[in-house]
Protein backbone atom coordinates (compact mmCIF):
# COMPACT_ATOMS: atom_id res chain seq x y z
CA UNK A 1 0.00 0.00 0.00
CA UNK A 2 1.17 3.70 -0.79
CA UNK A 3 2.37 5.61 2.21
CA UNK A 4 -0.02 7.89 1.02
CA UNK A 5 -3.13 6.14 0.31
CA UNK A 6 -6.38 8.46 -1.12
CA UNK A 7 -8.36 7.55 1.71
CA UNK A 8 -8.35 7.29 5.30
CA UNK A 9 -11.09 5.67 6.69
CA UNK A 10 -11.18 5.82 10.73
CA UNK A 11 -13.30 3.63 12.84
CA UNK A 12 -13.07 4.90 16.41
CA UNK A 13 -14.32 2.13 18.62
CA UNK A 14 -15.37 1.65 22.45
CA UNK A 15 -17.21 -1.85 23.33
CA UNK A 16 -18.67 -2.79 19.61
CA UNK A 17 -18.09 -6.13 19.66
CA UNK A 18 -21.51 -7.40 18.32
CA UNK A 19 -21.00 -5.14 15.22
CA UNK A 20 -17.74 -4.17 14.67
CA UNK A 21 -17.07 -7.16 12.27
CA UNK A 22 -19.90 -6.13 9.96
CA UNK A 23 -18.62 -2.23 9.77
CA UNK A 24 -15.04 -3.69 8.79
CA UNK A 25 -16.60 -6.19 6.57
CA UNK A 26 -18.83 -3.38 4.79
CA UNK A 27 -14.77 -1.77 3.50
CA UNK A 28 -12.27 -4.35 2.82
CA UNK A 29 -14.76 -6.45 0.78
CA UNK A 30 -14.55 -3.91 -1.69
CA UNK A 31 -11.66 -4.59 -4.66
CA UNK A 32 -9.92 -1.34 -4.05
CA UNK A 33 -6.39 -1.34 -2.51
CA UNK A 34 -5.66 2.70 -2.27
CA UNK A 35 -6.55 3.53 0.96
CA UNK A 36 -5.61 2.75 4.74
CA UNK A 37 -8.46 1.67 7.24
CA UNK A 38 -7.38 2.87 11.06
CA UNK A 39 -9.51 1.20 13.61
CA UNK A 40 -8.70 3.08 17.10
CA UNK A 41 -9.86 1.76 19.85
CA UNK A 42 -10.87 3.68 23.67
CA UNK A 43 -10.57 1.15 25.92
CA UNK A 44 -12.63 -1.24 25.32
CA UNK A 45 -13.88 -3.75 27.86
CA UNK A 46 -15.92 -6.27 26.24
CA UNK A 47 -13.54 -7.77 23.73
CA UNK A 48 -13.23 -5.33 21.35
CA UNK A 49 -9.91 -4.64 22.19
CA UNK A 50 -8.56 -8.16 22.12
CA UNK A 51 -10.83 -8.71 18.67
CA UNK A 52 -8.86 -5.63 16.42
CA UNK A 53 -5.31 -7.02 17.29
CA UNK A 54 -6.38 -10.23 16.01
CA UNK A 55 -6.96 -8.48 12.05
CA UNK A 56 -4.67 -9.22 9.38
CA UNK A 57 -5.41 -7.36 6.07
CA UNK A 58 -3.33 -5.04 3.97
CA UNK A 59 -5.30 -1.91 4.64
CA UNK A 60 -5.95 -2.36 8.29
CA UNK A 61 -4.00 -0.49 10.81
CA UNK A 62 -5.18 -0.43 15.19
CA UNK A 63 -3.96 2.35 17.34
CA UNK A 64 -4.96 2.17 21.30
CA UNK A 65 -5.58 5.26 23.04
CA UNK A 66 -3.05 5.59 25.60
CA UNK A 67 -5.81 6.90 28.09
CA UNK A 68 -9.87 6.86 28.15
CA UNK A 69 -11.11 9.41 26.13
CA UNK A 70 -14.34 11.62 25.47
CA UNK A 71 -15.82 10.85 21.72
CA UNK A 72 -14.48 14.50 20.53
CA UNK A 73 -11.13 13.78 22.29
CA UNK A 74 -11.28 10.25 20.61
CA UNK A 75 -11.84 11.33 17.01
CA UNK A 76 -9.15 13.95 17.16
CA UNK A 77 -6.61 11.67 18.48
CA UNK A 78 -7.61 8.80 15.69
CA UNK A 79 -7.45 11.85 13.28
CA UNK A 80 -3.47 12.64 13.70
CA UNK A 81 -2.83 9.34 12.59
CA UNK A 82 -4.53 9.35 8.86
CA UNK A 83 -2.17 9.73 6.25
CA UNK A 84 -4.83 9.80 3.36
CA UNK A 85 -6.11 12.50 1.16
CA UNK A 86 -9.67 12.18 1.82
CA UNK A 87 -10.78 11.50 5.14
CA UNK A 88 -13.88 10.28 6.74
CA UNK A 89 -15.33 8.86 10.33
CA UNK A 90 -17.27 5.53 10.10
CA UNK A 91 -19.14 4.70 13.17
CA UNK A 92 -18.32 0.83 15.03
CA UNK A 93 -22.04 0.21 14.31
CA UNK A 94 -22.05 1.84 10.81
CA UNK A 95 -20.65 0.84 7.46
CA UNK A 96 -19.57 2.08 3.72
CA UNK A 97 -21.73 1.28 0.84
CA UNK A 98 -20.68 -1.47 -1.34
CA UNK A 99 -19.71 0.90 -4.30
CA UNK A 100 -18.08 3.49 -2.02
CA UNK A 101 -14.66 3.65 -3.61
CA UNK A 102 -16.43 3.82 -7.07
CA UNK A 103 -18.36 6.70 -6.21
CA UNK A 104 -15.77 8.40 -3.95
CA UNK A 105 -13.46 8.43 -6.73
CA UNK A 106 -15.81 10.14 -9.09
CA UNK A 107 -16.78 12.78 -6.28
CA UNK A 108 -13.32 13.20 -5.66
CA UNK A 109 -12.58 13.83 -8.84
CA UNK A 110 -15.19 16.80 -9.70
CA UNK A 111 -14.33 18.24 -6.31
CA UNK A 112 -10.78 18.61 -7.19
CA UNK A 113 -11.58 20.23 -10.73
CA UNK A 114 -14.12 22.34 -8.89
CA UNK A 115 -11.45 23.15 -5.56
CA UNK A 116 -14.12 22.49 -3.48
CA UNK A 117 -12.58 20.03 -0.04
CA UNK A 118 -15.87 19.33 1.23
CA UNK A 119 -18.05 16.09 0.13
CA UNK A 120 -22.09 15.40 1.92
CA UNK A 121 -24.10 12.77 0.68
CA UNK A 122 -27.45 11.58 1.26
CA UNK A 123 -27.94 9.00 4.55
CA UNK A 124 -28.70 5.43 4.50
CA UNK A 125 -29.90 3.69 6.92
CA UNK A 126 -29.17 0.48 9.04
CA UNK A 127 -30.89 -0.33 12.09
CA UNK A 128 -29.42 -3.37 14.25
CA UNK A 129 -31.67 -6.10 15.48
CA UNK A 130 -32.94 -4.56 19.10
CA UNK A 131 -33.54 -1.55 18.26
CA UNK A 132 -37.34 -2.29 17.30
CA UNK A 133 -38.23 -1.04 20.58
CA UNK A 134 -37.22 2.61 19.50
CA UNK A 135 -37.39 2.82 15.77
CA UNK A 136 -39.91 0.26 14.76
CA UNK A 137 -39.85 -3.00 12.47
CA UNK A 138 -37.66 -1.26 10.20
CA UNK A 139 -33.96 -2.91 9.26
CA UNK A 140 -32.64 -1.47 5.77
CA UNK A 141 -33.91 2.07 4.64
CA UNK A 142 -32.01 3.53 1.31
CA UNK A 143 -33.01 6.00 -1.48
CA UNK A 144 -31.38 7.68 -3.83
CA UNK A 145 -30.87 9.97 -6.68
CA UNK A 146 -28.34 10.45 -9.47
CA UNK A 147 -27.75 14.32 -8.48
CA UNK A 148 -24.86 16.09 -7.55
CA UNK A 149 -24.46 19.38 -7.03
CA UNK A 150 -22.81 22.44 -5.26
CA UNK A 151 -24.09 24.23 -2.43
CA UNK A 152 -23.29 27.58 -0.67
CA UNK A 153 -22.00 26.65 2.67
CA UNK A 154 -23.98 29.74 4.79
CA UNK A 155 -26.87 29.60 2.74
CA UNK A 156 -27.34 25.56 3.69
CA UNK A 157 -25.93 26.27 7.36
CA UNK A 158 -28.72 28.93 7.69
CA UNK A 159 -31.15 26.65 6.86
CA UNK A 160 -29.68 24.24 9.95
CA UNK A 161 -30.60 26.97 11.98
CA UNK A 162 -33.68 27.87 10.85
CA UNK A 163 -34.83 23.90 10.99
CA UNK A 164 -35.52 23.89 7.10
CA UNK A 165 -33.22 20.85 7.34
CA UNK A 166 -31.25 19.00 9.94
CA UNK A 167 -27.57 20.05 10.38
CA UNK A 168 -26.12 16.06 9.63
CA UNK A 169 -27.45 16.76 6.13
CA UNK A 170 -24.66 18.99 5.87
CA UNK A 171 -20.78 17.56 5.29
CA UNK A 172 -19.68 16.12 8.79
CA UNK A 173 -16.95 13.69 7.94
CA UNK A 174 -19.06 10.84 9.41
CA UNK A 175 -20.40 7.92 7.43
CA UNK A 176 -21.93 10.20 4.64
CA UNK A 177 -19.18 12.44 4.25
CA UNK A 178 -15.59 13.11 2.67
CA UNK A 179 -13.41 15.96 4.16
CA UNK A 180 -10.27 16.58 2.25
CA UNK A 181 -6.78 16.54 4.32
CA UNK A 182 -5.99 20.53 3.09
CA UNK A 183 -9.13 21.36 4.76
CA UNK A 184 -8.54 19.74 8.06
CA UNK A 185 -4.99 20.87 8.31
CA UNK A 186 -6.45 24.55 8.15
CA UNK A 187 -8.80 24.16 11.00
CA UNK A 188 -5.92 22.52 12.76
CA UNK A 189 -4.54 25.78 12.38
CA UNK A 190 -7.16 28.17 13.23
CA UNK A 191 -7.65 26.27 16.40
CA UNK A 192 -4.58 25.80 18.07
CA UNK A 193 -3.93 22.15 16.52
CA UNK A 194 -6.81 21.08 17.27
CA UNK A 195 -9.99 19.74 14.51
CA UNK A 196 -12.80 18.99 17.33
CA UNK A 197 -13.72 21.21 20.02
CA UNK A 198 -17.68 20.39 21.07
CA UNK A 199 -18.37 16.95 22.55
CA UNK A 200 -21.52 16.58 19.94
CA UNK A 201 -18.72 16.01 17.19
CA UNK A 202 -21.40 15.50 14.26
CA UNK A 203 -22.61 18.76 15.20
CA UNK A 204 -19.28 20.19 15.60
CA UNK A 205 -17.87 18.48 12.04
CA UNK A 206 -20.88 20.35 10.10
CA UNK A 207 -20.17 23.61 11.67
CA UNK A 208 -16.47 23.14 10.50
CA UNK A 209 -17.15 22.31 7.27
CA UNK A 210 -19.60 25.53 6.65
CA UNK A 211 -17.48 28.02 8.52
CA UNK A 212 -14.54 27.49 6.59
CA UNK A 213 -15.69 26.64 3.71
CA UNK A 214 -17.56 28.40 0.83
CA UNK A 215 -19.03 25.42 -0.66
CA UNK A 216 -19.90 21.90 -0.77
CA UNK A 217 -20.40 18.85 -3.35
CA UNK A 218 -23.68 17.52 -2.09
CA UNK A 219 -24.46 13.64 -3.99
CA UNK A 220 -27.64 12.26 -3.82
CA UNK A 221 -26.28 8.46 -3.58
CA UNK A 222 -25.05 7.24 -0.06
CA UNK A 223 -21.62 6.40 0.53
CA UNK A 224 -22.25 4.77 3.82
CA UNK A 225 -24.77 3.23 6.30
CA UNK A 226 -25.93 5.07 8.86
CA UNK A 227 -25.89 2.30 11.87
CA UNK A 228 -28.23 2.34 14.86
CA UNK A 229 -27.88 -0.15 17.40
CA UNK A 230 -29.05 -0.57 21.09
CA UNK A 231 -25.91 0.64 22.11
CA UNK A 232 -26.78 4.06 20.00
CA UNK A 233 -29.76 4.12 22.23
CA UNK A 234 -28.13 3.29 25.34
CA UNK A 235 -25.27 6.12 24.13
CA UNK A 236 -27.95 8.89 23.83
CA UNK A 237 -29.65 7.69 27.18
CA UNK A 238 -26.43 9.21 29.01
CA UNK A 239 -25.06 11.41 26.55
CA UNK A 240 -26.85 14.45 28.17
CA UNK A 241 -24.96 14.46 31.26
CA UNK A 242 -21.57 14.59 29.10
CA UNK A 243 -22.42 17.35 26.78
CA UNK A 244 -24.38 19.33 28.56
CA UNK A 245 -21.31 20.81 29.94
CA UNK A 246 -19.89 21.25 26.73
CA UNK A 247 -23.37 23.33 25.51
CA UNK A 248 -23.09 27.19 26.14
CA UNK A 249 -26.06 28.48 28.49
CA UNK A 250 -27.53 30.78 25.69
CA UNK A 251 -28.15 27.53 23.47
CA UNK A 252 -30.54 26.01 26.03
CA UNK A 253 -30.71 22.18 27.51
CA UNK A 254 -29.13 19.28 25.92
CA UNK A 255 -32.75 17.71 26.73
CA UNK A 256 -34.53 19.94 24.55
CA UNK A 257 -33.55 17.82 21.40
CA UNK A 258 -33.32 20.63 18.92
CA UNK A 259 -30.66 19.68 16.31
CA UNK A 260 -31.16 23.59 15.34
CA UNK A 261 -29.80 24.06 18.47
CA UNK A 262 -26.81 21.57 19.02
CA UNK A 263 -25.83 23.34 15.90
CA UNK A 264 -26.15 26.91 17.19
CA UNK A 265 -23.84 25.65 20.21
CA UNK A 266 -21.62 24.25 17.61
CA UNK A 267 -20.93 26.99 15.69
CA UNK A 268 -20.50 29.14 19.03
CA UNK A 269 -17.58 26.90 20.21
CA UNK A 270 -16.14 27.17 16.27
CA UNK A 271 -16.77 31.16 16.43
CA UNK A 272 -14.39 31.48 19.64
CA UNK A 273 -11.58 31.59 17.19
CA UNK A 274 -13.55 34.57 15.45
CA UNK A 275 -14.97 36.67 18.49
CA UNK A 276 -16.81 39.13 16.50
CA UNK A 277 -18.89 36.21 14.85
CA UNK A 278 -19.80 34.75 18.77
CA UNK A 279 -20.70 38.43 19.31
CA UNK A 280 -23.37 38.40 16.63
CA UNK A 281 -24.40 34.86 16.61
CA UNK A 282 -25.44 35.43 20.71
CA UNK A 283 -26.85 38.36 19.63
CA UNK A 284 -30.45 38.99 20.24
CA UNK A 285 -31.25 40.05 17.08
CA UNK A 286 -29.81 36.64 15.41
CA UNK A 287 -31.50 34.49 18.74
CA UNK A 288 -34.66 36.39 17.87
CA UNK A 289 -34.75 35.05 14.38
CA UNK A 290 -33.75 31.21 15.41
CA UNK A 291 -36.01 30.62 18.39
CA UNK A 292 -39.71 30.97 17.19
CA UNK A 293 -38.71 28.23 14.53
CA UNK A 294 -37.29 25.57 17.43
CA UNK A 295 -40.54 26.77 19.18
CA UNK A 296 -42.62 25.59 16.03
CA UNK A 297 -40.28 22.42 15.16
CA UNK A 298 -40.98 21.14 19.33
CA UNK A 299 -44.53 22.74 18.74
CA UNK A 300 -45.26 19.69 16.15
CA UNK A 301 -45.56 17.46 19.61
CA UNK A 302 -49.35 18.60 20.16
CA UNK A 303 -48.83 17.83 23.94
CA UNK A 304 -45.79 19.87 24.08
CA UNK A 305 -46.71 22.23 26.56
CA UNK A 306 -47.27 19.37 28.92
CA UNK A 307 -43.93 18.29 28.16
CA UNK A 308 -40.50 18.74 30.32
CA UNK A 309 -39.32 19.82 26.77
CA UNK A 310 -41.35 23.12 27.10
CA UNK A 311 -40.68 23.87 30.53
CA UNK A 312 -36.53 24.01 28.78
CA UNK A 313 -37.62 25.90 26.14
CA UNK A 314 -39.08 28.42 28.44
CA UNK A 315 -35.63 28.30 30.39
CA UNK A 316 -33.65 28.90 27.24
CA UNK A 317 -36.10 32.36 26.29
CA UNK A 318 -35.50 33.64 30.00
CA UNK A 319 -31.80 32.78 29.50
CA UNK A 320 -31.81 35.18 26.39
CA UNK A 321 -34.32 37.70 27.46
CA UNK A 322 -36.93 37.19 25.62
CA UNK A 323 -40.67 37.28 25.67
CA UNK A 324 -42.46 33.72 25.18
CA UNK A 325 -45.39 35.90 24.15
CA UNK A 326 -43.17 37.27 21.56
CA UNK A 327 -41.23 34.14 20.28
CA UNK A 328 -44.73 32.57 19.97
CA UNK A 329 -46.19 35.33 18.41
CA UNK A 330 -43.26 35.30 15.76
CA UNK A 331 -43.88 31.69 15.07
CA UNK A 332 -47.43 32.65 14.29
CA UNK A 333 -46.44 34.94 11.86
CA UNK A 334 -43.85 32.61 10.12
CA UNK A 335 -46.46 29.97 10.11
CA UNK A 336 -48.81 32.45 8.41
CA UNK A 337 -46.46 33.21 6.08
CA UNK A 338 -45.15 29.72 5.12
CA UNK A 339 -49.12 29.17 4.33
CA UNK A 340 -49.30 31.79 1.92
CA UNK A 341 -45.92 30.42 0.37
CA UNK A 342 -47.50 27.11 -0.19
CA UNK A 343 -50.96 28.56 -1.54
CA UNK A 344 -48.80 30.02 -4.39
CA UNK A 345 -47.58 27.69 -5.09
CA UNK A 346 -50.33 24.80 -5.16
CA UNK A 347 -52.07 27.54 -7.18
CA UNK A 348 -49.75 28.20 -9.51
CA UNK A 349 -49.04 24.04 -9.95
CA UNK A 350 -52.38 23.87 -10.68
CA UNK A 351 -52.76 26.62 -13.21
CA UNK A 352 -49.68 24.93 -14.98
CA UNK A 353 -51.64 21.45 -14.91
CA UNK A 354 -54.48 23.21 -16.50
CA UNK A 355 -52.35 24.88 -19.08
CA UNK A 356 -50.96 21.95 -19.98
CA UNK A 357 -54.10 19.54 -19.89
CA UNK A 358 -54.39 19.63 -23.69
CA UNK A 359 -50.57 18.75 -24.56
CA UNK A 360 -50.99 16.07 -21.86
CA UNK A 361 -53.89 14.22 -23.61
CA UNK A 362 -51.64 14.42 -26.99
CA UNK A 363 -48.63 13.27 -25.56
CA UNK A 364 -50.63 10.26 -24.17
CA UNK A 365 -51.74 9.04 -28.02
CA UNK A 366 -48.14 9.98 -28.83
CA UNK A 367 -46.79 7.57 -26.24
CA UNK A 368 -48.99 4.61 -27.28
CA UNK A 369 -48.02 4.67 -31.12
CA UNK A 370 -45.67 2.19 -31.75
CA UNK A 371 -42.92 4.06 -34.00
CA UNK A 372 -42.95 7.04 -31.54
CA UNK A 373 -43.25 5.31 -28.14
CA UNK A 374 -39.15 5.06 -28.00
CA UNK A 375 -38.88 8.84 -27.49
CA UNK A 376 -41.01 9.08 -24.58
CA UNK A 377 -39.67 6.67 -22.64
CA UNK A 378 -38.42 8.50 -19.24
CA UNK A 379 -35.45 7.42 -16.82
CA UNK A 380 -36.31 7.15 -13.55
CA UNK A 381 -35.02 9.45 -11.49
CA UNK A 382 -34.47 7.78 -8.13
CA UNK A 383 -34.76 4.53 -5.97
CA UNK A 384 -36.13 3.47 -2.81
CA UNK A 385 -36.21 0.66 -0.66
CA UNK A 386 -37.07 -0.31 2.68
CA UNK A 387 -36.60 -3.59 4.53
CA UNK A 388 -38.31 -5.16 7.85
CA UNK A 389 -36.89 -7.34 10.20
CA UNK A 390 -40.28 -9.39 9.77
CA UNK A 391 -39.10 -9.33 5.84
CA UNK A 392 -35.91 -10.40 6.46
CA UNK A 393 -35.59 -11.67 10.25
CA UNK A 394 -31.63 -12.53 8.87
CA UNK A 395 -30.42 -9.17 8.05
CA UNK A 396 -26.90 -8.12 8.28
CA UNK A 397 -24.65 -5.43 6.50
CA UNK A 398 -23.95 -8.09 3.85
CA UNK A 399 -27.11 -9.39 3.03
CA UNK A 400 -28.15 -5.23 2.23
CA UNK A 401 -24.74 -4.56 0.67
CA UNK A 402 -26.65 -7.23 -1.58
CA UNK A 403 -29.79 -5.52 -2.20
CA UNK A 404 -28.22 -2.33 -2.55
CA UNK A 405 -26.14 -3.54 -5.45
CA UNK A 406 -28.90 -4.86 -7.28
CA UNK A 407 -30.98 -1.98 -7.29
CA UNK A 408 -27.67 0.05 -7.98
CA UNK A 409 -26.81 -1.75 -11.23
CA UNK A 410 -30.10 -1.35 -12.45
CA UNK A 411 -30.95 2.18 -11.70
CA UNK A 412 -27.99 4.33 -11.26
CA UNK A 413 -25.07 4.51 -13.73
CA UNK A 414 -21.29 6.07 -11.76
CA UNK A 415 -20.06 6.60 -15.15
CA UNK A 416 -22.92 9.16 -16.01
CA UNK A 417 -22.30 11.01 -12.76
CA UNK A 418 -21.35 14.87 -13.36
CA UNK A 419 -22.68 18.55 -12.20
Amino acid sequence: MKNNPKYSIIIPVNNVINYLPGAIESIISQDYNNYELIISDDSSTDGTAEYVDTLSHHAIRVIHTPKRMTTAEHFDWALTHAKGEWCIFVGGDDGLQPYFFILADKLTDIATTKNIRAIASRRAYFFWNGCQAEYGDKAVVYSAEQKVYVCNSKKEALKALYEKKDYFELPQMYTTSLFHTSLIDDIRKKQGGKFLTHEISDANMAALSTVYEKQYLQCEIPIGWVGTSPKTIRLNENFADLVTKDIPKVCGDYRLGSLSLYFWSALNKVFQFYPERVTYINSEKFVKKILPYVYLRLAKNKNFIQTDKYRYFIQTLKINNLSTKDVITKAKLITLSNNIVRFAITSRSLLIKILFFPWRCIRYILKRMPLLKKYFIQKKSGVYIAVTWSEQPDMTYAKAQQIILKLIHENIHFDEIKL
